[in-house]
């Protein structure tokens, strides 16, 4: 399965992979289908992104008593070699990523990053104000 997908081998190491295979193996699962990849890429993804939301609402919330500060990581890629630029924000140690842009065919000078950085200000200006 690593080989044929291209897995990260730190999966491997993820204690719910550890804990489902385990599970698996221990159990007789009649009649289980595993989800189908519309499945995992559509409902799933979304359940899981309301889920991590809902994790860091208490982290947003505080930005307005707390203050919040947003960071810029340029020079990262991804596993397509997509050039990115990551937004994170910090509020009293607590980090959060925010997202990630793929700059592909755009070139990254003052006035691109301006643009990013000012959207990302409003967003998190937004996040502030509806508290």
């Amino acid at each position: 399965m690593f080989y044929s997908t291209g897995l990260s081998f730190n999966l491997a190491r993820n204690p719910y992979f550890q804990s489902a295979f385990a599970y698996a193996a221990n159990h007789n699962i009649a009649g289980y289908l595993p989800p189908g990849y519309n499945l995992l890429r559509t409902t799933f993804l979304q359940k899981e992104k309301a889920n991590i939301d809902s994790l860091f609402a208490s982290i947003r919330n505080s930005w307005n008593e707390k203050g919040v500060s947003i960071l810029v990581s340029d020079g990262w890629s991804d596993s397509q070699r997509r050039p990115l630029i990551n937004f994170m924000t910090v509020s009293d140690g607590d980090a959060m990523f925010l997202k990630s842009v793929d700059c592909s065919g755009q070139t990254k000078d003052m006035h691109f990053i301006y643009n990013l950085l000012k959207e990302v200000i409003n967003e998190v200006r937004c996040n502030t104000q509806n508290l």
